[in-house]
């Protein structure tokens, strides 16, 4: 375990004159042309466009975070390394009495395990009134990058960026020599910047002109670092070039005045300030006075984290290049157009060329352009937002704001669409003439459209309640329903909706993230992830649902007020009739005996009628395979050719291409549209219609799933199926739609396997083979391939046990969990002897859950933020120390693994998965069985707490019989206290809540076995909190799919209320919560 100063943020203080406020720096040098001339002036001309793409940059970041750091130098060292800090900063500054106002401690970054989970963050130790200074710096002891006596001659010329970062690197090589060596320690390791994004998390922001400039900022670091000689950076290898760069972008501030004495009128310098990015955050600013930095507060009371205040900073500049997103601001805003070019190239192809002539939609947008830009700057800056009178933009923005000149352009066309097509009267003739021979009439009318337009199109939007007489009132909502048209467009083009992404968010701050992003995925052929998000995931995330929030509110505004989300429409789902079926059947068995697929005359492909479970559950139909007759154990059911095997011959090169499983669907539409003339028409024909798999969910329906893991990894195959689908050619869909496409995409989910159909027996990894998958799945299982050899290019299907008349016939998919067989095959199977769940994301959640609930919480008796920040770190730090051995047990597996543990483990050696992979984790099973592992680590976890609290526990009540306390009815008492509690329960071991109650529970138990009690109590604790964390109880549930059931008896299935896929997503979640509960239920009785 290991910790990260990774929030060291970048304060761009433009400070002019006397006093001014931070603004944004504008002047980065790789966004500025003349920046090749320098670099040619220093030999190097040209980097490999191996440095844009990600694989290496994320590489930088886990080599940079793998770097000592906090707790790597040991709970005793970081405090002396704060202690010094503070030390300088009183050395330094202007007034000895300002450093009691602030504090710096660390503090836990919410949600993020692992490597970055603490962070420096700065508190107010006293309450803090407006205009109080905190910090007050003189200018000439700031690390600056304005060059002096000892600086390289060779670097006076070269970027500030590039000056800065070279001189942090000089003096970080003195060490304690070094001025400002005490800042230094506590600098960050690692700042989470787009810049050390993996491809897939670049990708993820769903934005091109950042992915743009992040490559383009990667570029500029490689060229840069190529041009430098060694001792100009001390010797420093590229990553430790890479990391001063992103420290200086993430912690530079601007200096600017008019005044003589500060060499090109600015300089930039690193402020010793590590400020806080949480919402509650309390607000300090920058300002420049009498040759002093100070930082100024606004009110901010006792304890309260405190963050800069960021007065021009754009989300999209913030993200780039501070490494956070921040709220929505008036200064935000989306492009919609890249320049007038694409405008007229949209225009023409989606709402129609004026005439149908895109030359001359082209003149009349470079005319009203020309036009609209002498108006604006005739009528000033007033008259529109300054921040946009004199650029061309095409952008709308957070506040409603629409730019001018998109709208000027869009009302010319409107206007010349309506003249031009009017009947051929004079007037009409008269119109289109004008516009056609450019003549001073049409510029009149531009003119007034510009000027009509802009007084319409500001910050505040159009008054939706006053009707205007204009003229051009009509041509006015034409333009404006066209960017509506656009708009929606954007945002139905996205990957993930709105809904989507603040669900993401929300899993992230249940399940926690992981700090390292990568390429390398669970699913090496899927463009989706398995596990955990990262915290650049998150941040991808975070960034485009602010962008999604500016076009939604937006479309809302011209909407005047109507709803701003698109409706979704749900897909139908057409079923065939029985007789075609029937028909369509036989032409398969036709078929496959014309192909030497050989099927066992013992077996028959029918519809099943399945019965319902219990009365929340409704009697049901499935396709698949019955025997005739008896079956012996061994005989042979079926012969494969590998030749009939449908799959994608075209390979996934890279990440950018779609995705491996939706490139077989693809395969799969082609073939279906070649209808009888392709070579698998009969297999095709019998595939099912519809395959209730959870990716049919409308988005506001996903929280039906309620299990965040799940509802995680759902998301983002959605999102990768509709991104594969953008892909695509038309041509290589054979023109199929979005839900034919998802269709396609369920069918390979469900039905694909890996086989060696490939010349020279090479494996395919999505292969469909007829036949094959139309035998069930169920966990016992009769029929059995798996363990079958391939010969002469045909794989046998032999009974694994005796099969009787009647019964179908099963196959086993894999030891599956119902989270497997819900999100890729649309079923759940009731006791699923292989399902799971991880009730938290590592041993290092677990632990510090266990600490908070057994030890000290520190947040009472605790007065403040700081006071709790400061025992946290402290309580944490020690108890990660006495558990570390136990960890690293517990996660290789080799402690002790219990009775129960032996029992499941032989039942799935019995089910034919006797190597069953593995791996040790916070995680339940059915039957209420508990990974060993996790018991261990709780179990050791009490023994160390114990040691530190109070010692009074009494010993074992040798009256009350030798018996466990599991099931008594102390035990239950225990747990009835814990549920009348107001607020979550901690500090049990303190004494703090229910002691009495845990007294009599440790009077039934051993003492030896107190520690093992401890860690089963704790399971079941966080069984409950989980169960008590969902929408709905089990209760309500059953109640919910009883309601379905007979509304579905009364109306018939045709006509159910409620769609297949979304009772499954209920009757999912009703057996995870039952899982969930086999633990409480186990040791309270």
């Amino acid at each position: 375990m290991s910790w990260e100063i990774t929030e060291l943020h970048w304060i761009i203080c433009i400070l002019e004159d006397v006093i001014a406020r931070e603004q944004i720096i504008k002047d980065f040098s790789h966004r500025n042309p003349s920046l090749e001339a320098w670099l040619i002036s220093r030999g190097k001309v040209k980097v490999s466009d191996k440095w844009l793409q990600g694989r290496a940059w994320s590489k930088f970041h886990r080599l940079l975070s793998s770097r000592q750091n906090a707790s790597d130098l040991g709970f005793t060292a970081v405090e002396n390394h704060l202690k010094e800090f503070w030390e300088w900063v009183s050395a330094v500054k202007g007034n000895p009495t300002l450093v009691e106002k602030y504090a710096v401690e660390y503090t836990m970054r919410p949600s993020l395990e692992g490597d970055g989970s603490y962070i420096l963050s700065s508190f107010a130790v006293d309450d803090l009134t407006e205009g109080d200074t905190i910090l007050d710096i003189p200018v000439r002891l700031l690390l600056s990058e304005r060059w002096t006596a000892g600086d390289p001659k060779s670097l006076r010329d070269a970027p500030w960026e590039v000056r800065l970062a070279a001189k942090l690197l000089r003096e970080r090589s003195r060490g304690d020599q070094s001025v400002w060596a005490s800042y230094i320690k506590l600098l960050p390791n690692f700042v989470p910047l787009p810049l050390f994004f993996s491809d897939l998390e670049l990708k993820n922001i769903q934005d091109r002109s950042v992915e743009s400039e992040v490559r383009s900022l990667r570029k500029y670091i490689k060229w840069t670092y190529e041009s430098l000689r060694p001792e100009e950076i001390a010797e420093a290898k590229f990553s430790q070039y890479a990391w001063a760069l992103s420290t200086v972008y993430s912690s530079a501030c601007q200096l600017q005045r008019s005044d003589s004495k500060v060499e090109s009128g600015s300089s930039h310098f690193l402020l010793p300030f590590f400020g806080s990015s949480s919402e509650d955050r309390g607000q300090v600013y920058a300002d420049y006075e009498g040759e002093h930095m100070k930082l100024i507060s606004h009110d901010v009371k006792r304890g309260m984290p405190l963050g800069l205040e960021y007065a021009s900073s754009t989300v999209r500049d913030t993200l780039i290049f501070r490494g956070f997103v921040p709220k929505l601001s008036q200064r935000d805003h989306i492009k919609v157009f890249r320049d007038v070019l694409d405008l007229v190239d949209w225009y023409s192809s989606n709402v129609g060329a004026v005439n149908s002539n895109r030359p001359l939609t082209w003149r009349i947008a470079r005319d009203m352009m020309e036009v609209s830009t002498a108006y604006l700057q005739q009528r000033g800056a007033s008259t529109v937002d300054s921040w946009n009178g004199n650029e061309t933009e095409f952008t709308v923005g957070a506040s409603g704001f629409v730019d001018p000149y998109m709208m000027t352009i869009f009302t010319a066309l409107s206007y010349a669409k309506q003249a031009l097509g009017k009947d051929m009267s004079v007037e009409a003739l008269t119109t289109a003439e004008l516009i056609l021979r450019e003549s001073t009439a049409w510029e009149r009318i531009m003119q007034s459209i510009a000027a009509e337009t802009v007084s319409r199109y500001r910050w505040d939007m159009i008054d939706c309640e006053t009707s205007s007489n204009s003229s051009l009132q009509l041509v006015f909502k034409t333009a404006k329903s066209v960017l509506l048209q656009r708009l929606t467009s954007m945002l139905d083009s996205a990957s993930t909706d709105i809904v989507e992404d603040k669900i993401l968010l929300q899993v992230a701050d249940w399940e926690g993230m992981n700090e390292l992003g990568s390429d390398q995925l669970a699913c090496p052929t899927c463009r989706w992830q398995t596990e955990q998000m990262s915290l650049h995931d998150s941040l991808a995330i975070q960034y485009r649902l602010s962008s999604k929030m500016i076009l939604t509110d937006t479309i809302s505004a011209i909407s005047c007020g109507a709803n701003g989300t698109p409706n979704v429409k749900s897909s139908r789902h057409v079923t065939h009739s029985a007789e075609d079926y029937e028909g369509s059947l036989q032409k398969f068995v036709d078929w496959c005996a014309g192909h030497d697929l050989i099927i066992s005359g013992r077996l028959a492909i029918t519809d099943i009628l399945v019965p319902p479970e219990d009365e929340y559950s409704s009697e049901g139909k499935v396709r698949g395979v019955v025997a005739l007759r008896d079956i012996e154990q061994g005989e042979t059911l079926s012969s494969l050719p590998m030749t009939v095997g449908l799959y994608n011959n075209d390979s996934v090169s890279d990440n950018s291409a779609p995705d491996a499983w939706d490139s077989a669907a693809a395969r799969l539409l082609r073939e279906k549209a070649k209808g009888s003339e392709s070579d698998w028409a009969p297999y095709i024909a019998i595939l099912p219609d519809y395959l209730p798999t959870p990716v049919h969910l409308d988005s506001q329906e996903l929280g039906e799933v309620q299990w965040w893991p799940v509802m995680r990894e759902l998301i983002q195959v959605r999102k990768a199926i509709k991104e594969s689908y953008a892909q695509f050619s038309s041509s290589q869909l054979a023109l199929a739609d979005f839900n034919e496409f998802k269709w396609a995409v369920t069918m390979v989910h469900s039905r694909a396997f890996t086989l060696p159909v490939k010349p020279d027996e090479q494996y395919e990894q999505y292969v469909l083979m007829p036949f094959m998958d139309m035998i069930n799945h169920h966990y016992q299982y009769k029929a059995d391939w798996m363990s079958q050899p391939v010969w002469d290019g045909k794989l046998e299907i032999v009974a694994k046990r005796t099969v009787k008349k009647g019964e179908e016939l099963f196959a086993s998919f894999g030891p599956r969990t119902n989270d497997n067989l819900f999100l890729y095959y649309g079923f759940v199977l009731r006791d699923n002897p292989f399902d799971a769940v991880p009730i938290f994301g590592s041993f290092s959640e677990a632990l510090m859950w266990f600490q908070r609930i057994w030890g000290s919480d520190c947040t009472e008796p605790m007065d403040s933020p700081l006071e709790a920040a400061r025992c946290q770190w402290r309580t944490w730090h020690d108890f990660w120390h006495r558990m570390e051995d136990s960890v690293e047990e517990a996660e290789t597996g080799s402690g002790p693994q219990g009775k129960e543990w032996g029992e499941l483990v032989n039942y799935w050696a019995d089910l034919g998965f006797q190597f069953l992979p593995y791996q040790p984790g916070p995680t339940i099973y059915p039957r209420g069985i508990v990974d060993p592992s996790i018991l261990a680590v709780f179990s050791a976890s009490f023994d160390v707490l114990l040691n530190g609290s109070d010692p009074s526990w009494p010993d074992h009540c040798s009256e009350c019989g030798n018996r466990s306390a599991i099931g008594s009815s102390a035990m239950r008492k225990f747990f009835a206290c814990i549920e009348n509690q107001a607020k979550p329960v901690r500090g049990l071991l303190d004494g703090l809540v229910c002691r009495s109650e845990l007294t009599g529970v440790f009077l039934q138990e051993e003492r030896l076995t107190r520690g093992l009690l401890v860690a089963r109590i704790s399971v079941v604790l966080r069984c409950k909190e989980i169960l008590s964390s969902f929408p709905t109880s089990i209760v309500e549930d059953r109640k919910l799919m009883k309601s379905d059931v007979d509304t579905c008896i009364q109306k018939n299935s045709s006509t159910c209320r409620t769609s297949s896929h979304l009772q499954l997503a209920r009757k999912y979640r009703y057996m995870k919560k039952l899982l969930i509960q086999t633990p409480v239920d186990k040791l309270l009785n």
